[in-house]
């Protein structure tokens, strides 16, 4: 039996991020220094360190104390995640931190791994005003927009899914700017966010009509991980305005996903009508009135229906 031609456009998405594994943890000794690297296409994830005296091993002989630590992933952090490089002095943690005896030798211990994130050519925003991105899902880093301006306000990130799908936003800020780097002079009124010259401002497309929908400053010194806005429409454009010293700028990820299912086109002489409320998908024969349920799942429509013509 015939089926109903139907155009459905169907995305897998996952959240299962590409990393590239690093060894496990590995110790740094008291005038050691940790070297964090990865690709060009990848950025630093911190997974795991500690400092102090977890156990015997290259750094601790078995004399001394050994049991005191702390966690100082918030410190790595702000010194290497979202970074594609970095390096760490271990001495520098002592003026930080001091989980054991002064007279007691310390050292640390990290893990990471490297994230791959989105990336563009230098003379992208040359060619074009906007980087499309058509990819079911990704990560928009800012490092990538400080080197590139792709994502700047003059070249805003575009992603765009299939018509009836919407596009998640989540933020990670691994290092926020402060307020004092706003430049000097006289500034306009932004609300809430005109203290703070790092921010991120989402815009959508109504019937063809930018909107802003969403402005989120970057100021502080707090690390950051919170679900920014789920769109509307199926497009949206993400601007990064830097406006502070670049040496003080926030280091943060965009995390994007384009969720749920495709709207469904039937031809006008398919005979048949298709109706959408939300998450459910009725198809029903105009002649026959025969009638078929589907419910999305995930970016798929599930069920079947057979061709109206072919009924009759």
């Amino acid at each position: 039996m015939l089926r109903l031609v139907l155009l459905a456009l169907q995305t897998i998405i996952g959240r299962n991020w590409a990393f590239e594994t690093k060894a496990d943890a590995k110790e740094f000794c008291q005038f050691d220094a940790f070297y964090g690297r990865c690709g060009e296409s990848d950025v630093i994830v911190i997974e795991s360190a500690l400092y102090g005296r977890m156990k015997v091993g290259r750094c601790i002989s078995g004399e001394g104390y050994i049991g005191c630590s702390t966690d100082v992933r918030p410190y790595m952090d702000g010194a290497c995640a979202g970074r594609r490089h970095c390096n760490v002095t271990v001495t520098s943690l002592t003026e930080v931190v001091q989980p054991c005896r002064k007279d007691y030798t310390s050292y640390l211990e990290v893990a990471y791994s490297c994230r791959e994130v989105v990336t563009a050519a230098l003379n992208v925003c040359r060619q074009r005003k906007r980087h499309e991105l058509t990819a079911p899902s990704g990560l928009l880093s800012s490092v990538v927009t400080m080197e590139t301006e792709v994502g700047s306000d003059a070249c805003p990130w575009e992603i765009r899914g299939h018509r009836g799908q919407q596009v998640r936003l989540t933020l990670i800020v691994y290092r926020q700017g402060l307020a004092l780097d706003r430049p000097q002079g006289p500034q306009r009124n932004e609300g809430s966010s005109s203290s703070c010259p790092w921010l991120v401002v989402v815009e959508e497309d109504y019937d063809e009509e930018e909107e802003e929908v969403l402005r989120e400053a970057l100021c502080g010194r707090v690390k950051t991980e919170k679900d920014l806005m789920v769109s509307k429409t199926n497009l949206v454009r993400i601007r990064i305005k830097m406006e502070g010293r670049p040496e003080a700028a926030p280091v943060f990820l965009i995390q994007y996903e384009i969720i749920g299912c495709p709207d469904i086109v039937v031809s006008p002489s398919s005979g048949a009508l298709v109706t959408r409320t939300g998450e459910e998908l009725v198809v029903r024969c105009l002649e026959t009135k025969e009638t078929w349920y589907l419910t999305c799942s995930g970016n798929t429509w599930i069920g079947d229906f057979e061709n109206c013509s072919s009924s009759k």
